[in-house]
């Protein structure tokens, strides 16, 4: 009966340590998917600027009028904070549920500052291994 016992313990002390791990195995798998999103939304948003930067250069090159490559700017600016806002709707519409704590994004500036807390994570740590 004693045997049973420390079967049944070790079984459920098991069970107790393989939930604790999958835990943390579930955390580290979002955490890369988080910031792999946000590394393409940043990726896309700088695709976009560099677009609109060379059809500005093109506009000026055909010596457009001023007040036009204006009223195109102001709309080009529109649609890029749309455009901002949309990403990270998107991002929130989907996740699953259970992992929209995981997320920590509510606007632009905070996937932007998230972003940059990355890059710069990377490049201490680029940096540090470089060194050693």
């Amino acid at each position: 009966m004693q045997e049973f016992f420390w079967f049944i313990l070790g079984a459920l002390m098991y069970k107790f340590l393989a939930a604790i791990l999958d835990i943390g195995r579930k955390y580290k798998f979002v955490y890369d998917i988080k910031v792999l999103a946000l590394q393409l939304i940043g990726q896309a948003f700088q695709e976009l600027t560099f677009t609109s930067a060379l059809k500005y250069a093109a506009l000026k090159d055909q010596k457009i009028d001023e007040a036009r490559v204006k009223r195109l700017h102001i709309q080009d600016e529109e649609y890029m904070q749309t455009w901002k806002q949309g990403a990270v709707e998107t991002l929130h519409a989907s996740v699953p549920p259970l992992y929209k704590n995981a997320i920590e994004v509510e606007d632009w500036n905070e996937l932007m500052s998230l972003l940059d807390i990355y890059y710069k994570d990377k490049f201490n740590n680029a940096s540090q291994d470089k060194n050693v």
